[in-house]
């Protein structure tokens, strides 16, 4: 991830995601 935002490794559904609130992705 390159765009300069804050990551966040949010878990849910029992799984793992990485979310960026910056892009939204």
């Amino acid at each position: 991830h390159d765009d300069g935002g804050t990551i966040r490794r949010i878990v849910q559904s029992g799984r793992s995601t990485w979310f960026c609130p910056k892009c939204q992705r």
